[in-house]
């Protein structure tokens, strides 16, 4: 074995590589496999190894990505028999590295790489292949790879936004286990609950681990929700319509600027201090990005030597702003975004820390420097704040962004960005969204629901309303859909617009409060004539005129039911009529259609 391990290395030798081995390989260290995703030295593609070493009996598993020395010299990784080793290759004439392969040069690309992702980006709960193409045309095939189960985690593969290849591997949430490429649930036991919480988010329970999920963008044009079926989790995916596109898990208002904008909100371009970026691009919508610390190869990670500094940029058609890695100067590390000077376990006295000199506006305490207790945050009184930190005064003002409102506000000490799109009826000036002059609308009612603390089950007299008023802290309601035994949400923040068509819906409040609906006056449900109940359970609203289940039952025979909920002492409460306002439950045995219910025969002539 050591003769065929020295063949092969003087082999590798021979051809004039400068071979680093990827890991150390002590005595007591034994390498067991070892793949190659790209096939070998093939300096064109971005490809990484899979090995896997075992000492003192342990097995550990690693994956090393190929990646760019500089922009000329790409360190490609391959496999001696199941020895990683790593070799730099520097690009030929016409090529440059990037993202860990030799590619075209900026003056002589022709053409646009093209990557595709089947399950729609990095989404664990589907089986998704990767398509790389090397021009926009999809005629050259240069990288294909599917997600899989590898010891039980899941490898997948997605697109990042310069249409290059990344993995990762995961370990699927409580609840579910990886199979054929995806995380999939498992069978429920007795100990399994999920819940629906105020906010909107899920928390489940499978096989003893939680789990907590909210709303969140699977890409710019879909967005991921999540519900309960009984004791299990649901999930499903929305595309946001024409002129939508995902942001903060909302579909909003595509910005209708061409150009990208980028400012610094924190920090500027000092390694020393965490740089924080409002960028707005016509992919991506607002975003607040901020500095984070990175190893030599550009993971991410808690903590480490470098800091991947983010940079404005202008003229780019697509970009707002580019990635710098600076490697933190002798005695400090990478924390939180910043270069700070490194811990000690000796501890200093209050003029240095470890022999370091603090950063300006900073103190040493316990061997870390930090910051001046004087610091603080407070409002402008107009949507903008003024802070003091490290000594300085700065101002953040509210400000538009096309038609976006970006605002700050303090929480403690540090501050927070938010950002709101303006309705089509509203404009964005100072700050703020402005209502327009509309023109004038058709003739409307409005419809007042007081909701208690807790669950309350609810319904709109209107097909299709407006929320032009909303006291209750929370806006996102949740509508039964029979077909697919599952919840779907329903947005009630103000100035939304819905079409529920005589279902009910739930929405969970803290405290006593007023929900305003307000619709067209031809829009109102005169009764639930032909509408459609499943057989199972069913969620119904009521329509403008309370009237009896006898009334509107037409060809649906209830097994349960009609259910109203009495939110104020968490109950059932079986209901012979439907209320105008209020939602129900009803239980039928097969499909049916309500309408007027059959009337008695009139008495003997």
């Amino acid at each position: 074995m050591k003769n065929l391990l020295f063949m092969i290395l003087a082999f590798v030798l021979l051809l004039g590589g400068n071979v680093v081995f990827a890991a150390p390989a002590p005595n007591t260290t034994i390498y067991l496999s070892c793949s190659d995703s790209d096939g070998g030295l093939t300096t064109g593609v971005h490809g990484r190894i899979n090995y896997t070493y075992n000492t003192a009996g342990f097995s550990t598993t690693v994956l090393t990505p190929d990646f760019c020395r500089d922009s000329k010299t790409v360190v490609e990784h391959y496999c001696l028999v199941n020895l990683p080793a790593g070799t730099d290759i520097t690009c030929g004439t016409g090529f440059t590295c990037r993202d860990g392969a030799c590619v075209k040069a900026a003056s002589e690309e022709t053409k646009t790489p093209l990557c595709k992702d089947s399950d729609g980006g990095n989404y664990d709960y589907a089986k998704g292949t990767i398509t790389l193409y090397s021009d926009s045309s999809e005629g050259t095939l240069s990288f294909t790879a599917s997600d899989s189960c590898v010891e039980g985690k899941l490898h997948e593969y997605y697109c990042t936004q310069n249409n290059t290849v990344e993995d990762i591997q995961v370990s699927c949430p409580g609840g579910f286990s990886c199979s054929d490429g995806a995380c999939v649930v498992r069978p429920a036991s007795k100990s399994d609950s999920c819940t629906v919480n105020a906010d909107g988010s899920v928390t489940s329970f499978r096989d003893g681990a939680k789990s907590t999920d909210s709303k969140h963008c699977l890409n710019s044009e879909a967005l991921v929700d999540f519900g309960c079926n009984g004791t299990r989790r649901t999930t499903w995916t929305t595309s946001c319509s024409s002129g939508m596109m995902c942001q903060d898990g909302q579909c909003v208002q595509k910005p209708e600027s061409s150009s990208p904008t980028c400012k610094y909100t924190e920090g500027g371009n000092d390694i020393h201090v965490k740089g924080t970026l409002s960028v707005s691009t016509p992919d991506w919508g607002v975003q607040t990005v901020s500095d984070y610390c990175v190893d030599s190869n550009g993971q991410r990670m808690e903590n480490g030597a470098y800091v991947e500094k983010l940079v404005c940029i202008s003229g780019d058609p697509k970009y707002a702003y580019k990635h710098e890695r600076v490697q933190c100067p002798s005695g400090y590390s990478c924390n939180d975004g910043a270069c700070v000077v490194s811990k000690s376990s000796t501890k200093a006295d209050d003029d240095s820390c470890n022999g370091f000199t603090c950063y300006a506006g900073t103190r040493c305490d316990d061997n870390t420097c930090i910051h001046d207790a004087s610091d603080s945050c407070a409002s402008d009184g107009n949507n903008g704040i003024v802070y003091v930190t490290n000594g300085k005064t700065s101002k953040l003002p509210s400000y538009c962004s096309d038609q976006t409102a970006v605002t700050y506000a303090c929480v403690g000490k540090n501050w927070v960005v938010q950002t709101t799109v303006c309705p089509d009826t509203y404009s964005c000036s100072g700050g703020k969204c402005v209502a327009k002059n509309p023109p004038p609308a058709p003739p409307a009612s409005d419809v007042t629901l007081a909701l208690v603390s807790g669950w309350n089950l609810l319904s709109s007299p209107f097909s299709a309303f407006k929320v032009t008023q909303n006291t209750c802290g929370n806006s996102i309601a949740y509508r039964y859909d029979a077909s697919s035994n599952g919840y779907k949400t329903v947005d009630l923040s103000v100035g939304s617009h819905s079409t529920l068509d005589g279902d009910g819906f739930w929405l969970r409040v803290s405290s006593g409060c007023e929900l305003v609906l307000t619709g067209d006056v031809n829009s109102k449900i005169s009764d639930l004539e032909g509408k459609k109940l499943s057989a199972g359970w069913n969620m119904v609203g009521a329509a403008s005129e309370s009237s009896s289940w006898q009334e509107v039952k037409g060809t649906c025979a209830s097994s349960s039911g009609p259910w109203s909920f009495d939110a104020s002492n968490n109950k059932w409460v079986k209901a012979s009529s439907l209320e105008t306002g209020h939602g129900y439950f009803v239980k039928v045995e097969r499909e049916c259609h309500l309408g007027s219910g059959s009337m008695p025969p009139l008495p003997p002539s």
